[in-house]
């Protein structure tokens, strides 16, 4: 075996070319998660591996986990470059590029024989790996090799393995890893193959302050990988003024007679640039967002005390007399520990504070961080990104006939044409190669229109593409909650420079007008086409089911494999010419396949051979070509194909199971045929169907798919919509409800009561969960007819609208969406449905009459409603009038006035707070109207308010006062407000 007192370097500095490592264990604490944290950009780490991690907070994409989440690591330095991950059960393994690293965890409490079979698993996957390896964490082992006075059984059972491996620890066994009152002991673990083990430099016990009882260790190992330089980041801004001159100046250096469509572009790059101003983002923080002085000092006193602590035990002194040291530490740790939450609930109050000048601004995107599409949590090595990029765009022999060169019937692009074009690019898209942003080339247009409808024009002309515009910038985009290394993980998405995605817009556009004038489309074609949707492609299957005669329907979901990157280029120009598209636009796009390249990274390409680039403006419309023939298959009397873009549905109709099958399978195989002479692929596993109609007991039917057994399912997902089992839609509004469940949940951290935004703009923020139940809603309406259903959906309301008005949470629905001038949800949905219906659904004529339909059925509702809300019928019964106040902003107090709900004795006694009614100041029933109208407390300012106002509020009239005016609202609202703040005030102070 080898010793554990190997000669490492102490003291040698840290190489460029090394991986800085933090080492922890955080007993699944959180705030031992923020001293990890803190510890590793203060010491300039560039990944820490946690055993034992918080559970919840590693459920985030930036980090990596076990199967069991026992140990998570976090890269710090997102450009480490991992060549692989394995995740195990206790373990996962880490392939660098010139070492694997195995982070493991074992608890103490599991039996030995147990303990045996983790180590076997973990000792031979390890040996079973090629190259150098290091192997770290906590897995609670006792033995002299590592520092320990003891051996015990599991120690003994890893040194032997350790032995059997050629391996060397490289722990020093100086500083104990565990302490917990009069108790140390060294149980993490660091150990290395010999060659590594020499590159393994500062291996270092940590005795800052961890808020658990293990101890940090960090070190460094000398790699390959370069770490990032820690340059100032810079944002660059354009200046439109200082464009536009740059540009005239180019313009008028090239002159008329040298222009070419190089130097035009090559001009609007130049003045792009020399119009940038530059600005500082500042260098990376080297503590959090929550350190300070006061956290640094306390910390500071806990690593004093913990170290006198460790003196006076070591003092050997009577029973009791170290326990004042025991606990004076663990003052001093816990007070750390409080100070480091009373931090970042400062800081985070003032990011909700912020929101109300900025909704969107950084308190939101935290909140909801975990909603959005997560990031991976380490960028791919450059190997990884080419090896994806070549799985995505495969090469091909893809070989046609081009078209004969003839320039005499081409119609020059006109000056409309490109500004039309120009006016449809999207601002705030990412740029191509050159980096040239839309709102550049916008601005060109608008200067020099005639100069770039000419030259724009030659091209067409002369039927070329120029090849810089080929070139595409590659953005793999995670498609998360799936192995970071698979390519079928990502979205390839091709950064194209501006002006050539110009140039496609008006080749498109006459793409398109050549196509309608001749055939067209299919009518069942729903994507990549101006004035079709999801919707109405969802809608369009639910009619033709519910018109079918037949008894059975099924509905099937197709997956095309790699569909975009795969379309076959010849059979694209077949198409073409077999509609008779003009010669100028056929020859165009060829010329436009030719040569396409894709920049993975600054130092590699790949040939493109086939596909449509996702990013381009005329991809869609080419893929639209090619894809039209399948819509056009006949499969049929009682099958329907309908396709948004790639996303192809069939639909299949009869009378008994038998027949059933034998239709669909027939139409699967015509499908699966035409894709394959195509250059396409089904992917069978993906396929999904659905019983739409059919006997309340299903018939067990299974259909067939290259070979593949498929299984009708309870639900499948179609489009954003769940169409389930005799087309309910119940399935639907379930899952949409828990989805905005969980948006409205993430945002009540930005949404306090007493501080964040207004009422308007927390309005706004949760119009966008309004947004996810109601989309789709023509489609699913119907599901609303079941009680059932439309309880979930205002109940999903409710809880949005409580953040809305900051109310308690026992106030009812129908309150709170008159509170917040919110209409009832099923409502909403219904006039959608009617908008929806209606031919001219999208002016502002049909939006005001759907929605003065909706505010009459709201009204007699809120007229007949008996059960609840009766305070607030009283003070609001004219919802209209009520909605029509612009000046309108409710708050915590003013909502506890409306509601009923707050610091009132009726109240608190109504749910049990209090004993009785009576008002502690008067004796009389202490209701709102009580409190403010009333109560002889505040008789002073009630009559300074009348004296404000020049009339006496009554129930009947404060609220008809209060929308008078902008000056009488905030009058009245401050008064309400003070009466409650101080009542509530009182009331927890009686708590």
């Amino acid at each position: 075996m080898m010793a554990a007192n190997h000669n490492f370097r102490k003291g040698a500095p840290t190489h460029k070319m090394s991986l800085r490592v933090l080492q922890v264990n955080a007993g699944r604490s959180v705030r031992s998660h923020d001293m990890a944290y803190a510890t590793a950009l203060e010491k300039k780490v560039d990944m820490v591996v946690v055993s034992e991690p918080n559970k919840i907070l590693v459920r985030k994409s930036s980090w990596l986990k076990d199967r069991r989440a026992d140990i998570a690591v976090f890269f710090v330095n997102k450009s480490v470059e991992v060549l692989k991950i394995q995740e195990e059960d206790g373990f996962m393994i880490l392939s660098f590029q010139s070492f694997t690293m195995v982070c493991g965890y074992c608890s103490p409490n599991i039996p030995v024989l147990e303990f045996e079979l983790y180590v076997d698993r973990l000792m031979t996957a390890t040996r079973d790996i090629a190259g150098e390896k290091l192997i770290l964490g906590d897995f609670n082992v006792k033995s002299p090799l590592w520092g320990s006075p003891v051996w015990d059984v599991r120690g003994k059972y890893w040194c032997e393995w350790v032995a059997a491996m050629n391996l060397i620890v490289i722990n020093d066994g100086k500083i104990p890893t565990w302490t917990r009152g009069n108790s140390e002991s060294f149980i993490d673990i660091t150990c290395a193959t010999e060659q590594l083990a020499g590159r393994v430099l500062e291996w270092e016990v940590l005795m800052a302050e961890t808020l658990s009882d293990h101890r940090f260790i960090t070190f460094d190992i000398l790699t390959r990988t370069r770490k990032d330089t820690g340059k100032e980041r810079q944002i660059s801004l354009m200046n439109p003024t200082r464009y536009k001159e740059r540009l005239m100046y180019r313009m008028n250096e090239l002159g008329q007679g040298n222009l070419t469509i190089d130097s035009l572009s090559g001009a609007i790059k130049t003045a792009y640039k020399a119009s940038l101003v530059r600005r500082g983002r500042g260098k990376v923080a080297l503590l959090p967002y929550w350190w300070n002085v006061e956290i640094e000092n306390a910390r500071k006193e806990s690593i004093a005390a913990r170290r006198e602590m460790t003196r006076q035990k070591r003092r050997m002194l009577r029973p009791g007399e170290a326990q004042v040291f025991i606990d004076e530490y663990k003052n001093k740790k816990r007070y750390l520990s409080k100070l480091i939450q009373q931090s970042k609930k400062t800081h985070w109050d003032k990011l909700c504070t912020d929101l109300e000048g900025d909704i969107w601004g950084k308190g939101y995107q935290i909140a909801t961080k975990n909603l959005r599409n997560p990031e991976p949590p380490l960028r791919l090595t450059e190997m990884k990104r080419i090896e994806i990029a070549r799985s995505l765009f495969k090469e091909t022999n893809d070989d046609w006939e081009l078209t004969s060169d003839h320039h005499g019937d081409t119609p020059p692009f006109t000056v409309d044409e490109v500004k039309f074009a120009a006016g449809n690019l999207k601002p705030g898209k990412s740029p191509g190669p050159d980096g040239v942003p839309a709102e550049a080339i916008k601005l060109a247009v608008d200067l020099i229109p005639n100069t770039m409808t000419e030259e724009l024009s030659d091209l067409l002309i002369r039927g070329k593409f120029p090849n810089a515009w080929k070139n595409a910038k590659l953005a793999l985009i995670w498609k998360g909650k799936h192995p970071i290394d698979a390519p079928t993980s990502y979205r390839p998405i091709c950064m194209l420079d501006t002006l050539g995605k110009l140039f496609e817009a008006l080749i498109r556009n006459r793409l398109t007008t050549e196509l309608e004038r001749r055939e067209g489309l299919s009518p069942r074609q729903f994507g990549f086409r101006k004035g079709r949707s999801t919707v109405q492609a969802a809608e369009y299957v639910k009619d033709w089911v519910r018109q079918s005669r037949y008894r059975m329907c099924a509905l099937f979901t197709l997956d095309v494999r790699n569909a975009f990157n795969t379309a076959s280029w010849s059979i694209i120009i077949q198409e073409l010419r077999r509609r008779q598209i003009p010669d100028y636009l056929v020859r165009m796009v060829e010329d436009y396949f030719k040569d396409r390249r894709v920049q993975v990274s600054p130092e590699a390409e790949i040939g493109m051979s086939m596909g449509v680039p996702q990013g381009s403006i005329i991809g869609p419309t080419l893929w639209n070509v090619l894809y039209d023939d399948v819509l056009r298959l006949n499969l049929g009397d009682r099958v329907l194909s309908v396709a948004f873009a790639d996303d192809l549905a069939l639909l299949v109709v009869a009378d008994r199971p038998e027949e059933l099958k034998w239709r669909a399978d027939r139409a699967l195989g015509k499908v699966d045929g035409w894709m394959k002479d195509h250059k396409l692929a089904l992917a069978p596993e993906k396929t999904e169907v659905v019983l739409l109609k059919g006997s309340k007991r299903r018939p067990v039917v299974d259909f067939v798919l290259q070979g593949m057994s498929i299984r009708p399912k309870n639900s499948v997902k179609y489009l954003g919509i769940h169409f389930d089992v005799h087309a309910t839609f119940g399935k639907h509004v379930s899952e949409v409800c828990a989805k905005a469940d969980r948006h409205t949940g993430a945002l009540h951290r930005v949404l306090p009561n007493l501080r964040g935004p207004s009422s308007s703009k927390r309005k706004t923020m949760l119009g966008m969960v309004h947004s996810i139940i109601t989309y789709a809603a023509p489609v699913w309406h119907q599901a609303l007819g079941m009680q059932k259903y439309r309880s979930m959906v205002i109940s999903s309301q409710r809880r949005m609208l409580l953040r809305v008005v900051s109310a308690y949470r026992t106030v009812s629905g129908v309150a709170l969406q008159v509170i917040a001038g919110v209409p009832p949800i099923d409502l909403t949905i219904e006039e959608r449905k009617r908008l929806y219906d209606r031919e001219d659904g999208n002016s502002a004529h049909a939006h005001k009459e759907e929605l003065d339909r909706t505010l009459e059925t709201w009204q007699e509702r809120w007229n007949e409603e008996i059960r609840v809300a009766q305070w607030t019928k009283k003070l609001i019964p004219n919802i209209r009038v009520w909605l029509e106040c612009n000046h309108r902003r409710v708050d915590y107090y003013l909502t506890q006035f409306l509601s009923g709900h707050g610091s009132f004795k009726q109240y608190a006694c109504r749910i049990g707070r209090a004993e009785g009614e009576q008002c502690i100041v008067c004796g009389q029933r202490d209701t709102p109207g009580h409190s403010v109208f009333e109560c002889t407390r505040w008789d002073t300012d009630r009559e300074e308010l009348h004296g404000q106002l020049g009339v006496v509020l009554t129930a009947d009239n404060i609220i008809s006062e209060m929308l008078r005016g902008v000056r009488s609202w905030k009058i009245i609202r401050k008064y309400i407000a003070t009466v409650l703040e101080t009542k509530e005030r009182e009331r927890r102070q009686e708590i």
